[in-house]
């Protein structure tokens, strides 16, 4: 087995994929130190454990192993070892072998049904479906390996994906639209209290938020629940409801499906669930699902129908019916892992000043709390004053427009709380064109429902879900499971980034309504989407390490059909 052999198996061991520039990165540092590959994988987990990194590696990143960690490995070691001919010659063959089957499988792409027609024919860029996600997630993530340093590029201002007709659409750039938070009467506030969470409060909120999705999927797929018999102990046919969680370690599998009762219905008892018997299933832990099916032995659970879809309804009035409504979104981060200038902040306030939309959606985090310079705590000033004094050069770049600034907070933000939901930030100032909103959250924008988290809860449930189908197009998959579970983050337990609090989730994470556009920003592909009548949006992050990213400029054309009818939206490069 040769070196970069040695060095995937390492890192698979982990349930890390290496990139191939990475790859061939992590190669040239094991033969110029004369580390073996294990040793090698062993100081990534001490160096990503002492710096709360959970990614992969990244050149920037082995950048900083070799300065802080194999430098000193180099002292006791002065004559490192040359690099092989044949690992040589074996990196460029599996470098070429990648390249051409990528390209294979960009030229075998066909645009699912559900996806919102592309008129300019720009590529939403997915790829064909494996059997499971852990195999998916890698191609379908946004790729920075060829991109160049932000200030050479290229493509700026050029259109990733364009939906619609694609043209500009002359607004009222004097309209004040109004913007409100939607249907909560009392709303997550930034001096609320939390870490106060005991565990039988948590254990009631996730019961009743189970109880509630799980009668909903019942009347929407018209199951009658056989709430006389529960599962533990009965032998025959049954109709229930519980919560999928994983009987083992690492991901979620075939053999680990089991299904936790809630307490109202099965005094939350778990049987193994057996899925054998329906095709095309998609299953993560956390997901409140109605199965229909037959008990064996008193602890397995034969599944011959499966139900997971609970999504509610469109708000009943139509939504932008007299003149037009222009949205420009983006999420952080937004400066260079460099620098904190700002630059892509700065170009696209140029872009959004230029254009004069009703209303520029900031989701963060603004203030990453894993960037280089930040985590270092190498600024001058308090985290809380850098970030009053970011919001208030916002305020003032676009103070002579009419643009109302939407500020989505952000548990990733060094200064702010580090809870899910999460409370808006807490300004000392009052700025007239800002407004500030919890994560995640719905808000009403001129009757338009729009809702958004920061979170990356698609990337998270990808890494734990099961897929029984070798065809299921995973971006339209991902978003659908959040809208059909009625919650911004169903995931259980939750990703180690975040911490949930339940009673927060059950209030504040939940969808009362379908909104007509849903943002979530994730480290995969952009896409737009319509999932039942919702256009469900990625517009990717503004900044990716020391390149630009993307965000979207929204128009909704006035009318009583539906939104997506009326939608022209283009996600471009910064």
């Amino acid at each position: 087995m040769n070196l970069q052999d040695e060095l995937v198996g390492c890192f698979e061991f982990i349930n890390l994929k290496l990139e191939t520039k990475v790859l061939k990165k992590c190669e040239d540092l094991c033969n110029k130190y004369d580390v073996e590959p294990e040793e090698f994988c062993n100081i990534w987990c001490a160096f990503a454990a002492s710096t709360m990194c959970t990614d992969a590696p990244t050149l920037e990143k082995l950048e900083v192993v070799e300065r802080k960690e194999l430098q000193k490995l180099n002292k006791e070691k002065p004559f490192p070892k040359t690099p092989k001919t044949n690992r040589v010659e074996n990196r460029n063959k599996g470098e070429e072998n990648e390249d051409r089957s990528f390209n294979d499988m960009q030229g075998s792409h066909k645009f699912s049904n559900d996806e919102i027609e592309n008129k300019n024919g720009v590529n939403a860029a997915e790829l064909p479906g494996e059997e499971f996600i852990d195999e998916l997630i890698e191609s379908q993530l946004g790729s920075t390996q060829n991109a160049t340093k932000y200030a050479d590029r290229a493509n700026a201002l050029r259109p990733k994906l364009q939906v619609g007709k694609g043209e500009d659409f002359q607004i009222d750039t004097g309209k004040i639209v109004p913007i409100s938070l939607y249907c909560q009467e009392k709303p997550l506030t930034s001096d609320v209290k939390y870490m106060y969470e005991v565990l039988g409060q948590k254990i009631t909120c996730l019961n009743s938020v189970a109880n509630w999705i799980g009668t909903n999927i019942a009347k929407r797929n018209n199951c009658l629940l056989h709430s006389d018999v529960v599962t533990k102990n009965y032998i025959g046919p049954i109709i229930t409801h519980g919560r999928i969680f994983n009987d083992d370690e690492g991901q979620l599998n075939m053999q680990s499906i089991m299904l936790e009762g809630t307490g109202e219905v099965n005094y939350g008892q778990c049987v193994h669930l057996n899925i054998d018997k329906v095709p095309g299933t998609a299953l993560f832990p956390g997901q409140i699902v109605v199965v229909k099916g037959k008990m064996l032995n008193g602890d397995k659970l034969i599944a011959e129908n499966l139900y997971t879809d609970a999504t509610c309804d469109l708000p009943p009035n139509p939504a932008v019916t007299e003149d037009p409504l222009r949205i420009i979104a983006a999420a952080g981060p937004f400066t260079l892992d460099e620098n904190l200038n700002y630059d892509t902040m700065r170009d696209l306030l140029n872009y959004v000043s230029t254009k004069e939309p009703h209303v520029l959606i900031l989701m963060g985090p603004f203030i990453d709390e894993n960037h280089p310079i930040i985590s270092k705590g190498d600024i001058a000033e308090s985290f809380d004053v850098f970030f009053e004094t970011l919001i208030e050069s916002i305020s003032v770049a676009l103070q002579d427009t009419n643009i109302q600034i939407v500020v989505i907070c952000s548990s990733k933000d060094v200064h702010h709380y580090k809870v899910y939901p999460t409370p808006p930030y807490k300004l000392r100032e009052k700025y007239k064109n800002v407004k500030v909103f919890p994560d995640p959250c719905i808000l009403r924008i001129d009757d338009l429902i729009v809702g958004a988290t920061t979170t990356d809860i698609m990337y998270h449930i990808a890494k734990e879900e099961v897929v029984t189908t070798k065809n299921s197009e995973t971006l339209a998959r991902l978003p659908a499971h959040i809208l059909q579970q009625r919650c911004f983050y169903p995931l259980y337990p939750p990703s180690n980034e975040v911490n949930v609090c339940y009673q927060f989730l059950e209030s504040y994470g939940m969808m009362e309504c379908l909104p007509h556009l849903l943002f979530l920003p994730s480290k995969f592909k952009t896409f737009a989407k319509n999932i039942q009548g919702c256009v469900v949006m990625n517009p990717e992050r503004l900044t990716k390490g020391n390149t630009g990213g993307a965000f979207a400029d929204i128009t909704i054309l006035p009318g009583t059909t539906p939104i997506v009818e009326r939608l022209n939206c283009k996600i471009l490069n910064i």
